[in-house]
């Protein structure tokens, strides 16, 4: 089992990691360009323009981050305050006072309703081993065995994320939305909370499961911080090139029924969402606003990304740096 594949899922294409924002009434982000900015930080920034002029601005965020990261480049605070609006995933500080109430119902329906138990249908190492995991940071509970992976897999997320060292509050959407909220700038859903946790929720239990093993084996592996510091270096410096290979090389190394697995998990977490953002880019191109594009970074760089796509369909893309 890889552990990149929950890394660049955590943090590269879920939102709805930064969930749990600062209120918006005092931010604590800077946004504007300063002395102390150092020049290697240098993320990717793309103008998008059709034939007429329209234009829009593709970015792609890491939901994640540090102090490093406060604040943003010019090129990319000019663009953002030029825009007339903000484009995200989802407005995760809008719905901040919804999102127990939303996870509290999904849970719901993640419980098994025969009776069993989660360590009646996974591997029972597995089981024990993120059991030890929670209790360990005070988060088991017993209840959660009778509920499915995907439960699991989100509480040993925020476990990873903390060993990582970096914060959600630094991560660019949550920066760019503390900005927008606090001088009204418009901001715009591309997705929505309960869209982000119905396919999460929408998992079969297999890819679960495998999400789950992934997650489990990758807690106590050196890679699992140093995996997260080259990927958070390589979006600092705008390396698209090891980005782009990062992203080509999640499923190198399964086994035949895990890279079936894994082929199902990244259509409907990467590339059906890839479609998505991009129809919306599009429909942006062709209205009166000039919209700046915050979304994570695997939905923006790659293969069938949005910047490939929009090109494919005939669109100016413009790397500015």
């Amino acid at each position: 089992m890889r552990v990149l594949c929950v890394l660049l899922s955590l943090l590269l294409c879920l939102s709805m990691t930064a969930c749990q924002p600062n209120s918006p009434d005092e931010p604590e982000v800077d946004t504007s360009d300063s002395s102390e900015n150092k020049s290697a930080y240098r993320p990717l920034l793309y103008e998008v323009t059709d034939e007429d002029g329209s234009r829009v601005w593709l970015f792609g965020s890491i939901h994640v981050g540090d102090e490093s990261m406060v604040p943003f480049p010019s090129y990319v605070t000019k663009a953002y305050e030029e825009a007339d609006a903000l484009a995200v995933e989802c407005d995760v500080l809008e719905a901040d006072a919804e999102l127990s109430a939303k996870l509290f119902s999904m849970m719901g329906k993640s419980m098994y309703k025969d009776g069993s138990k989660i360590q009646d249908h996974v591997d029972p190492q597995v089981y024990e081993d993120a059991k030890e995991v929670l209790q360990l940071h005070n988060l088991y509970s017993s209840i959660y065995d009778s509920y499915s992976p995907i439960i699991w897999w989100l509480l040993l997320q925020d476990v990873m994320i903390a060993q990582t060292g970096y914060d959600p509050q630094y991560g660019v959407d949550m920066q760019l939305l503390t900005e927008a909220h606090y001088t009204d700038k418009p901001v715009m859903e591309i997705e929505s909370v309960d869209e982000q946790y119905e396919m999460l929720f929408g998992f079969s239990h297999e890819i679960q499961e495998m999400l789950l093993e992934e997650t489990v084996d990758g807690m106590n592996q050196p890679f699992g911080k140093l995996g997260m510091r080259m990927l958070l270096q390589a979006w600092k410096s705008g390396d698209e090139e090891f980005l782009v290979m990062m992203l080509n090389s999640e499923a190198e190394g399964l086994s035949d029924e895990d890279a079936l697995l894994y082929e199902e998990y990244d259509r409907m977490m990467v590339r059906d969402r890839n479609v998505l953002m991009t129809d919306f880019a599009e429909d942006m191109l062709t209205s009166d606003q000039e919209v700046f594009i915050c979304v994570g970074a695997a939905h923006v760089v790659g293969d069938d990304a949005m910047a490939d796509l929009l090109e494919e369909r005939g669109y100016t893309v413009k790397l500015v740096q």
